[in-house]
């Protein structure tokens, strides 16, 4: 088909010129349908802003008509991790190109569920991240420096642990300030009531002495 002459032709160019180099995988859609899926910007990194990126032919070419949506699952077709229905829009510019702008926010295998209509066909397929479709989404540590910031999940997970052991912190100092209150109120008991005591003495003494006299 055209659209892999295409991709041919833009990978001879790629290795030509210092840029990253595309991985997307062709599918068929249909009868006379072939999609190219892949990232709009690979390799993809959690945590910054991408897109799915759609090329649809249609009876041997290019279609700018396509009535296309994407839902995106986090791992495999069998993932409970789903977004919602993401259309995908025309991408300015470029013959036959969708784009669903998301941002992946952990590293891993993602897979995208595409719908809808190109041409006289009915699309309905899925395709997963691997070796022979498009890029896995990678970490972002490895290219970082001099400084490593966490990932969106990592970052996370250190945050709710620090909740955790804030809430225990506080608990702690919610039983010391209730161990002081109980230990201060009962010596303000003992005070009284010694009080209570010694007024009593006092005055049994007094009556004692009226007595006597």
């Amino acid at each position: 088909m055209r659209i892999r002459s295409l991709l041919t032709a833009a990978s001879i160019a790629l290795i030509a010129t210092p840029t990253l180099a595309l991985a997307h995988g062709g599918v068929d859609a249909g009868p006379t349908t072939e999609l190219v899926v892949g990232w709009a910007t690979e390799p993809a990194f959690a945590g910054f802003p991408n897109a799915v990126e759609v090329i649809a032919e249609h009876d041997g070419a290019l279609r700018n008509d396509a009535d296309l949506a994407v839902t995106v699952l986090f791992g495999g077709e069998d993932s409970d991790t789903a977004s919602d229905e993401l259309a995908l829009e025309k991408a300015f510019g470029q013959a036959g190109t969708y784009h669903a702008p998301i941002i992946p926010t952990d590293a891993g295998r993602y897979t995208f569920h595409i719908t809808g209509t190109v041409g006289e066909d009915d699309v309905d397929i899925m395709v997963t991240s691997g070796d022979d479709t498009f890029d896995d989404v990678s970490a972002p540590t490895d290219l970082q420096f001099p400084t490593t910031i966490p990932a969106g999940a990592e970052l996370a997970a250190s945050i709710e642990q620090l909740t955790a052991q804030g809430d225990e912190i506080n608990a702690a100092v919610l039983a010391a300030q209730d161990a002081n209150d109980s230990a201060a109120n009962s010596r303000l008991i003992a005070v009284l009531a010694l009080g209570v005591g010694a007024l009593s003495a006092l005055f049994g003494f007094s009556a004692l002495r009226r007595s006597t006299s």
